[in-house]
Order: C-alpha cells, then sequence, then structure tokens
C-alpha cells in the first residue's frame, strides 16, 4: 500500500478544506458576530434590560459597585418605590439627578416620591425641571399637569393646554384640560374639552359624566341629562353620576315621575356613598338636596328625617336651618318656622361678612385692623381655633396692639375653663401666641 502524499493538496475523501479565497471572508464574518453579540450585551439597551429586571438585592449590591452610575442609582429608587421605601427612593433618584443632570426621568422620580411624601411644591418644582428637559415626553407633561392643578387649577390649565399639543390624540389629556376648564370658570370651554375625550374614548362613564355636568353648568339640560344617563349606564355604582342626574331631573322636571326619579337619584347617591371614605360632613349636603327634592314632592315628614341625619353628619351647615324652617312651614308649625328663619338669617349673615373679610385679607394680609376683626367674626361664630390663630397673628403685626392682647387673654381664660374644648383637640391648650399662622 502507498502513503498518500502529505504534500498533496487533494483533500481526503468526505473532507472539505477551504479554499484560500473563502478563509477571509468567514473570520471576517466570525469576528463581525462576536463583534455583534458583545455589542448587545453591553449596549445601553441590554443594561437597562438588566436592571429592569433585577432584583432589590442585586441593585443594592451593583450600586456599592458603580457608585457613579445613574441608571443603577434609579433603577434601585424604582424599586425601592415599589417597596414602599419613600426615603431611600427620594436619595437614589436625587443621587440619579446629580450624578446625571440631564435625566428627565430621574427628576420625574424625585417629583413623583415628593407628591408621597405630601412636599407638593418641592414635587412641582421636580416635574418642570423633568418637562423641561424632555419637552416632547407626554408622560411628564402630563404628570406636570396633574402636579399644577392640585397646587392650582389655573396653573394645571396651562399644562393641560400644552399637553393637549403634545398628545392630541390622548383622551386623558382633553379630560383633565376640561376639569382644570371648569374650575376655573371656562364652562364652555371645558365642555368643548369633554366632548373631544368623550370622542376618543366613548365608553369612559366618568368623561360621559364630566361632559354631562359641563352642559349641566351652560345650561344644556337636556342634553346632559342623556349624557349622565349613558354615564349611569356605564358604570351604575357611581354615586356623583347618581347626584348630577338627580340634580338634572329636578332642574328640568315637567311631571311629578320626574321629580320622583330625580329624588331617586339622589338617595342612591347618598347609598352609595356611605360605603367611601368621604367626609360625613361631604354627604351631609347631598342629603340637603334630597330634603328639597322631598319637599317639592310635598312629603315633609320624610324631608324632615333625611334633615335630622344630615344635622348628625354636619351640626353646622346653615342650610339645613333654611330647609328646616320651610319643612316647619308646610306642617304648619308657624312659630318655629319663623325662629328658624331668625336662626339661619343670623348665621348666614355672620358667614357672609367672614367670607368677605377673609377676601380683604387676601389683599392686605399685612393689616393688623383687619386681622382683629376677623378674630372678632371667628370668636362670634364659636370657631376658636382660627379666632385664636387671628389675634396671634394680630400681635405679630403689631405687638403694642393692647385690645388685641386683652381680647386673646380673655378667650383663652374662656377656653381654658371649658378645658380647651372647640380651639383644636379637646381638652387641649390652644398655640402659643408667639407662633400664628397666617
Amino acid at each position: 500500500m502507498r502513503l498518500r502524499n502529505l504534500n498533496s493538496t487533494a483533500s481526503p475523501v468526505g473532507e472539505s478544506v477551504p479554499r484560500r479565497g473563502r478563509l477571509k471572508p468567514l473570520l471576517l464574518i466570525g469576528v463581525l458576530a462576536v463583534a455583534v453579540a458583545l455589542g448587545i450585551r453591553y449596549s445601553p439597551w441590554a443594561q437597562e434590560y438588566r436592571l429592569k429586571r433585577a432584583s432589590l438585592d442585586s441593585l443594592r449590591s451593583w450600586a456599592v459597585q458603580s457608585p457613579r452610575d445613574p441608571l443603577v442609582h434609579y433603577y434601585l429608587a424604582s424599586q425601592q418605590f415599589n417597596n414602599g421605601l419613600y426615603p431611600e427612593a427620594l436619595s437614589g433618584f436625587e443621587k440619579a439627578a446629580a450624578l446625571s443632570p440631564k435625566m428627565g426621568r430621574a427628576h420625574l422620580g424625585v417629583a413623583v416620591v415628593r407628591e408621597k411624601l405630601g412636599q407638593m411644591r418641592e414635587a412641582h418644582a421636580a416635574a418642570k425641571r423633568a418637562a423641561a428637559l424632555e419637552p416632547k415626553s407626554a408622560e411628564t407633561q402630563y404628570y406636570l399637569g396633574r402636579l399644577s392643578y392640585r397646587i392650582s387649577p389655573a396653573a394645571g390649565y396651562e399644562e393641560f393646554q400644552k399637553l393637549t399639543r403634545l398628545s392630541p390624540r390622548r383622551a386623558e389629556a382633553w379630560y383633565w384640560l376640561g376639569v382644570s376648564e371648569a374650575d376655573t370658570q371656562r364652562f364652555s370651554a371645558a365642555v368643548n374639552s369633554f366632548r373631544r375625550a368623550v370622542a376618543l374614548e366613548p365608553k369612559n362613564a366618568t368623561f360621559r359624566r364630566e361632559l354631562g355636568k359641563a352642559l349641566l353648568d351652560v345650561d344644556l339640560h337636556d342634553e346632559g341629562r342623556r349624557e349622565l344617563e349613558q354615564a349611569r349606564a356605564l358604570n351604575p355604582q357611581d354615586p356623583a353620576t347618581h347626584y348630577y342626574l338627580g340634580r338634572a331631573l329636578l332642574n328640568t322636571g315637567r311631571s311629578n315621575e320626574e321629580l320622583q326619579a330625580g329624588e331617586k337619584e339622589y338617595q342612591t347617591a347618598i347609598e352609595l356613598l356611605r360605603g367611601t371614605d368621604m367626609p360625613p360632613n361631604q354627604i351631609a349636603p347631598i342629603m340637603a338636596d334630597r330634603a328639597e327634592a322631598l319637599k317639592r314632592l310635598r312629603r315633609p315628614q320624610e324631608a324632615m328625617q333625611v334633615l335630622k341625619e344630615a344635622r348628625r353628619l354636619d351640626p353646622e351647615l346653615t342650610r339645613l336651618l333654611f330647609l328646616e324652617a320651610e319643612l316647619a312651614r308646610l306642617m304648619g308649625q308657624q312659630d318655629r318656622a319663623r325662629e328658624l328663619m331668625r336662626q339661619y338669617e343670623k348665621k348666614n349673615s355672620l358667614e357672609t361678612a367672614i367670607f368677605q373679610m377673609m377676601e380683604r385679607i387676601k389683599q392686605d394680609a399685612k393689616n393688623p385692623p383687619l386681622r382683629l376683626r376677623m378674630a372678632r367674626l371667628f370668636a362670634q361664630d364659636k370657631d376658636w381655633a382660627r379666632a385664636v390663630n387671628q389675634y396671634q397673628m394680630c400681635l405679630y403685626l403689631d405687638p403694642k396692639n393692647e385690645t388685641a392682647r386683652k381680647e386673646l387673654a380673655a378667650l383663652l381664660a374662656r377656653l381654658g375653663k371649658q378645658g380647651g374644648k372647640g380651639a383644636g383637640t379637646p381638652g387641649a391648650a390652644p398655640a402659643p401666641a408667639n407662633a400664628p399662622t397666617p
């Protein structure tokens, strides 16, 4: 047997040796494949993917290993926020923002946490910074709008206008623009904004409810009723829808049946509100509305029972005196009706005077005589805590005002004999005179 020539270029049977001309391209493809794999593995996208999926413990460890990496601190703060660790989350977002000042989402994270901690002004400032860094981010602008609205409906109006220009197909943007327009007395504009929201999301019960309410505000009662009826069909468990529909029925009711339907809507709203955390003094006015409906239906005994419960929820609601006086008159109790009306007129006059004085103080907050008059009005209304506060403010602005000093001392002495009742927490002494609140 002859041995095969080892120098021969012929290939053994069943084997294939690449030709020299094809070897370089194959090597180049292999190098490129490795480079692409490494590029993907170490790309910012891949890093963010790993950080998003990482556990809280892993992120804490990476933050120690990479203390100058803003993304690590950002995702660590996000995890901390999701776990309710708000102070730690705030520190993490602030650290990410300090390491990368142009990272808009880090500033937005600061805003979210500060809002959660009740620091609204600081949250608003951080959200404004985030929106300035990411002017095309609809999410950032939406959040800024919500924060601005909580501080001032007028400020929210400005920001939601920007949001609708930025994201005109976003129904939520038109809804919040409508809310801010309604709260700033732009009722016709609010109707148009709510219409846009409903057109984009026709099955959203909240949008339809607010459109119906806005239509009532511009006296388009029939159309408002139709929208509210559709909102009720979409969400029959919403107490606000039942309340506004009841109001619409009572305002436009042309028959006894429609008035009865309106009273039933009020009743349903009250029953639904009982299972919520709504403060009792906010349910009482709705009960007053129902009592008014029962009065119009000539059912004074039932109306009086509703008023009795409303008074238990809010003993200071002035409107109840007026309604009770009218019901007493319907039941032939003329002397009681006159006495209740006298009480109503006295309390209503005092509340009007308090409101007018508060408006004057808004325009001239550093006027000691106005503060003194405000204190006296609060004392007359037996609002002891606010009376003490206004006396303190008067003395803060005018330390030599002996009249204010004597009246405050007399009030504190009287409250002391009563055990501090009515001045904040029962049994607690009023705030010291050197710590006024504007």
